[in-house]
């Protein structure tokens, strides 16, 4: 019997050659990214030939943490260098924007280090799936808590989580809405979409364009190696 394994689209970037190839992370590796607060990514580039099935939403996972977005501002200040008068918060070295009244800081940043999957309820009803982001530009001086929507790419699918919105986040996704479900078929040429970010594949079996989009969006995935 095939070996299902529960994880997540990944986008491998190349540091010294600047190229991107697409990869996935085990669900298990993600939550231990998230409990041991290390930036230490576990991922396995995706072959062709394995069978696999993408999500773009939840109806069934193992729920890591859940409640009502209420940020507090005062815990983990930090001076700016040598200037004592102005101060901002800071977690894991990274200046940051609030973080969960009711949970650890270093713990609650970790969950948005490790891309975890997520259910993000705003205040007016609209339901968002995605996942975890710590969304940082310039000119946001520091981290944005942030979902990064399945179904959508750039800013159109960054939200930014605001005080009553209720969040749950997944350890493991389980099941949701199909995106995709078919065998990988990857060639070995190298692409270059969004230019200018270079792909070391062409993915044939979807569109490099939207697997990137699924990649970026770490959409969750079953994996079946054949």
């Amino acid at each position: 019997m095939t070996k299902e394994i529960f994880g997540m689209l990944i986008m491998e970037h190349d540091v010294k050659s600047g190229d991107n190839d697409f990869a996935f992370m085990a669900h298990d590796d993600a939550l231990a990214l998230a409990q041991e607060n290390t930036r230490e990514f576990k991922t396995d580039l995706l072959r062709s030939g394995d069978l696999i099935k993408v999500f773009n939403t939840v109806s069934k996972g193992e729920i890591y943490w859940s409640g009502t977005i209420d940020m507090e501002y005062d815990r983990n200040q930090t001076p700016y260098g040598e200037n004592l008068e102005f101060s901002q918060q800071m977690i894991h070295d990274q200046w940051v924007h609030g973080a969960q009244a009711d949970m650890e800081p270093e713990a609650w940043s970790a969950m948005f280090h490790a891309n975890l999957a997520a259910k993000l309820e705003k205040q007016d009803g609209t339901v968002i799936y995605g996942s975890l982001h710590p969304f940082c530009e310039t000119g946001t001086e520091g981290i944005l808590w942030s979902v990064s929507e399945f179904s959508k790419a750039g800013y159109k699918g960054s939200h930014r989580l605001n005080d009553g919105d209720n969040l749950t986040v997944y350890s493991k996704v389980l099941d949701g809405n199909v995106a995709f479900e078919g065998r990988l078929d990857f060639e070995d040429k190298p692409q270059t979409f969004y230019s200018p970010f270079i792909f070391k594949r062409t993915a044939l079996h979807e569109g490099t364009g939207t697997w990137a989009e699924r990649s970026y969006a770490n959409c969750p995935a079953v994996l079946m190696p054949q």
